[in-house]
């Protein structure tokens, strides 16, 4: 049999309701900091469900990142998340941003990036100015935007990626089949470095589905009983637990081949 080629993650990127960045999420994580938070919106779009779980990111710094990337008119949350922790795991590969005005590409570089409906907040933003005759203010962006693939569309544009590129979708392991599709093209020896991962965007349109979803008596997707009590929400392992907590945000790997050259600025934390 011949023997597998070794795949290394050597890049961590996260923005998450506990934490944007990998540093701040892990001292989250060791304090057992709950992101689960009380919204009004939820209760007054009558959901069971009024928790949820999204980054806590602020206007300036969302600001920033965009104007810093010429992103504009950026209306889905979960395209934001995606490529701030994009951004931030190819630096902690030890990578570097093609320039902006080259005429080259990262050909050996790919990105396929996971997500189940990041468009959802362009898709609100567009229906509102068709319903209401204003289609010629809607702009390309919002095209663009809505398609499942603007996270790994924009992200290939800031980086510069010149091989695969685009999204899978498969509903709760959509960021491991991520993982294993760029697993199997460095092993096809098709790419040698593929950002990985997933990003959902926090907007309530995008919990609506599972806040009406049964399961079987009376046992729904998303968790009831603790509006009045967040932290509480999230707890799969426990004998009071009752559903699941909405939430988003995003958090991808940097792959590539073991036996490449690197520097010691790169952490091997897993291999395949």
């Amino acid at each position: 049999m011949a023997k597998k080629t070794r795949v290394v993650i050597t890049g961590l990127g996260i923005c998450s309701p506990i934490g944007n960045g990998v540093k701040q999420f892990t001292t989250s994580l060791k304090k057992g900091v709950s992101g689960v938070r009380y919204h009004e919106i939820l209760k007054q779009q009558n959901y069971r469900c009024h928790v949820g779980a999204l980054p806590a990111l602020e206007p300036a710094e969302v600001q920033a990142f965009t104007s810093r990337y010429g992103l504009v008119k950026m209306k889905g949350t979960g395209i934001v998340y995606g490529c701030m922790a994009g951004v931030e795991a190819w630096f902690d590969a030890g990578l570097s941003l093609l320039d902006s005005k080259s005429n080259q590409a990262a050909w050996e570089s790919g990105c396929i990036f996971g997500t189940c409906t990041n468009g959802i907040d362009a898709i609100d933003y567009g229906i509102g100015l068709v319903d209401t005759g204003n289609v010629r203010k809607m702009g390309g962006r919002t095209a663009q935007q809505a398609m499942n693939s603007g996270v790994s569309a924009y992200l290939g544009g800031i980086i510069g990626i010149g091989n695969q590129l685009s999204t899978n979708s498969s509903s709760c392991i959509t960021g491991v089949e991520s993982a294993m599709e760029g697993v199997n093209r460095i092993r096809q020896n098709k790419a040698k470095i593929v950002l990985v991962g997933s990003s959902e965007s926090s907007h309530h349109n995008v919990w609506g589905g599972y806040d009406g979803m049964t399961l079987y008596d009376d046992f729904y997707a998303l968790a009831k009983g603790y509006n009045d009590n967040p932290e509480k929400a999230s707890c799969p392992m426990s004998i009071h637990a009752n559903g699941l907590v909405p939430g988003g945000g995003g958090g991808p790997w940097s792959l590539r081949v073991y036996s490449q050259p690197v520097n010691e600025a790169q952490r091997f934390t897993q291999r395949y």
